[in-house]
């Protein structure tokens, strides 16, 4: 299950915020956190929820340990991808685009991630584009469903509060 919830702040307070708030789910509360995501299809099924421009529940190793500079993982906890190096950013960081580790997906925009203030403070949390998605086709089923377009992600600074709230998750 995933819902955009409204929520300005940070990456770290949006990322606190998803794991200690519970979130109203058929008539029900339940725990989740910031969205992981595993597959295109995957993508395409959250692209249905974004509102706005909203966090994504993963991180660039360098924004607490610089010698793993441009080391993308999935942070949020209760999920099978929790912690997987996912993508490997291309050095300099800030020269845009990567490799994206075997068995993994990632639907950087392109030129992304580019860490573009490049440590100041530096671009080490992932975000999804509500405003820009690409056409799939032919179109990807997820859950049953045929999906026509999936969201792109751009790197942002984790001390940003310029979006409108994040993805959130459950299982």
């Amino acid at each position: 299950y995933y819902k955009f919830v409204s929520y300005s702040g940070t990456w770290d307070e949006a990322y606190t915020h998803s794991v200690n708030n519970q979130q109203a789910v058929a008539g029900r509360s339940v725990q989740g956190w910031m969205a992981t995501v595993g597959s295109e299809g995957e993508n395409a099924w959250i692209t249905r929820y974004l509102d706005a421009d909203a966090w994504l529940g993963a991180r660039d190793d360098g924004a607490d340990t610089p010698a793993n500079e441009g080391d993308w993982r999935w942070v949020t906890p209760s999920d099978d991808l929790a912690g997987d190096l996912f993508f490997v950013q291309n050095d300099p960081p800030y020269s845009g685009g990567g490799t994206v580790q075997s068995g993994y997906f990632a639907n950087w925009s392109s030129g992304e991630p580019n860490d573009y203030l490049n440590g100041s403070p530096g671009e080490d949390c992932a975000q999804f584009y509500a405003s820009s998605s690409e056409r799939l086709d032919p179109a990807v089923t997820f859950g049953g469903v045929d999906l026509d377009s999936s969201a792109y992600w751009n790197d942002l600074p984790c001390d940003s509060s310029s979006l409108s709230g994040y993805i959130w998750e459950y299982r």
